[in-house]
């Protein structure tokens, strides 16, 4: 009898215990993401995780972002952009004022001395723009690929002017402003000794594309925290068109000669690259798995890019001077120049912004909403160049040439960034 009792408590005792087990193993199904397949019980902590992973060695290890209810599928965003974007350290006039040449001293006709007093830059214009993206979730722990292509054009103009200028002989105190990209070779020892303009105008217009290709995977660091460490191949172009228009007169100065002027000088700038990128993505979640839908996400990488630089600078420049109409045309040239040559591309992406993740027919599908913003630099982006002096030969006349002797090379920036409004469906 005694046995028979111990045989039925043995039963009924490994009844609860397999009941036990199989209500852990269910939780640990839903929520969790421990190694079950070991017999001593696992250090890791409960997450949102549909099944167990498999045992590697009987230890515990960093689960993959597993939440629906197949650990592979394919996923698809699509982004509005609503960026800014400009180049750095590229002024397009500058205002000048005229003081005497001695503090104190008397202004005797052409005694002054020109100083800069405004720098004058195209605003950063806000314009829209797209990405959009393919990526596959696949079933080798975690990692998934992504593709995506990112559009954007972006347009600025600017002007400036004063209501008149005394073109050759300014008095004191009196504005005028000089176009930085003429090419000084067409001013020395001509009317146009000091190349002033009472109007110049600028405009800048951008066409950006890139295309990314990421390897990366996605794990849970803690029960709110999860990271995605990517590594990945970038292509990126770009074309830029800078343009400068000064114009002055016809306008009468101290001499009673009548001066005309203008210019117009384009610099078009296309750049290509490709090469090596790697970032990572953070998101924190507010709650836990049983309110998990609202989070915090942010991005950083850094890409370089080896390719090549094409810029064509063209400029006119008009002038006409006399004490009539028609008046006589001093100077009316046009000069062109190019450059070819490969080099290196650093760029950098920042990006931070709120989430909202929701599940569909029983965590078949997710959808995903996030509004951030980015930052984006590329750097040493644009090549300018200055010509800076001049020198006449032979004066002005038949025979007379005038040549540049020395000129700046500048490298500018590009940069652009701004709201993003993003939608991804998972399935």
């Amino acid at each position: 009898m005694k046995t028979q009792l111990l045989a039925l408590s043995m039963i009924a005792t490994a009844g609860l215990i397999a009941e036990d087990t199989a209500q852990t193993n269910s939780n640990n199904e839903q929520t969790g993401y421990c190694n079950t397949c070991c017999s001593s019980p696992c250090c890791c902590k409960p997450c949102c995780v549909p099944k167990p992973k498999k045992c590697i060695d009987c230890e515990c290890y960093t689960p993959a972002f597993y939440d629906l209810q197949c650990s592979c599928g394919f996923f698809l965003e699509g982004e509005f952009l609503y960026w800014y974007a400009r180049e750095s350290n590229l002024p397009y006039a500058v205002g000048v004022a005229t003081i005497p040449e001695v503090p104190g001293g008397t202004i005797v006709n052409t005694n002054f001395r020109l100083v800069p007093q405004k720098y004058y830059h195209l605003e950063a214009d806000w314009e829209p723009g797209f990405r959009v993206g393919l990526g596959w979730n696949s079933e080798c722990d975690g990692w998934d690929y992504y593709l995506n292509w990112t559009y954007y054009q972006n347009r600025a103009s600017n002007s400036t002017g004063i209501v008149s200028f005394t073109p050759n002989s300014p008095i004191e105190e009196e504005q005028a402003f000089l176009n930085l990209w003429n090419n000084q070779a067409y001013f020395s020892g001509s009317q146009g000794a000091f190349p002033f303009f009472d109007k110049i105008s600028a405009k800048w217009r951008l066409i950006f594309n890139q295309i990314d290709l990421e390897l990366g995977r996605k794990y849970w660091l803690s029960e709110c925290f999860t990271m995605r460490p990517y590594v990945g191949l970038r292509g990126a172009w770009t074309k830029t068109t800078f343009t400068v228009k000064g114009s002055s007169g016809p306008q009468e100065d101290l001499s009673m000669t009548i001066i005309e002027r203008s210019s117009n000088d384009r610099i078009r700038n296309r750049n290509w690259g490709a090469g090596f990128m790697t970032g990572f993505q953070p998101t924190w979640y507010f709650c836990r798995s049983d309110c998990r839908n609202f989070s915090l996400y942010g991005n950083l990488d850094a890409a370089l890019l080896w390719g090549e630089f094409d810029g064509s600078p063209r400029g006119t420049y008009f002038e006409a001077t006399g004490t009539e109409d028609p008046l006589t045309v001093d100077v009316n040239a046009t000069s062109s120049a190019n450059e070819d040559f490969f080099k290196m591309h650093p760029m950098l992406d920042v990006a931070i912004g709120l989430r909202w993740e929701e599940m569909w027919c029983c965590n078949a599908y997710r959808s995903t909403l996030d509004i951030g913003w980015e930052h984006h630099v590329w750097f040493q982006h644009g090549e300018y160049h200055h010509s800076v002096q001049s020198v006449n030969v032979g004066g002005v006349g038949p025979g007379a040439f005038n040549y540049f002797t020395n000129s700046i090379n500048t490298e500018h920036n590009l940069m652009y960034g701004g709201f993003v409004v993003r939608l991804k469906v998972d399935f």
